[in-house]
């Protein structure tokens, strides 16, 4: 959805003109059976935390990982 929105020009339609800056998470998806999910955007990329509901390798604190949105694709890192 991100990266459509970014793809999506001119913002006057309803996209972001080449830029992730004011994409939002749908309230429907903010809060999920799966966890929560947080949103960082800037012109070049949407940073999507999530705080799962499951526990993480660490075996005491919920699992967490990073998706960064670009043009390009999506990066994932999972903090634990």
């Amino acid at each position: 959805m991100a990266i459509q929105y970014y793809r999506k020009a001119p913002p006057s339609y309803g996209g972001g003109g080449l830029s992730f800056k004011s994409w939002t998470i749908p309230d429907e998806l903010d809060t999920t059976s799966n966890g929560m999910y947080s949103l960082n955007c800037s012109d070049l990329n949407a940073t999507i935390t999530v705080l799962g509901r499951e526990v993480g390798d660490d075996g005491s604190t919920p699992i967490k990982m990073i998706a960064v949105v670009t043009s390009a694709g999506i990066g994932i890192t999972i903090v634990n």
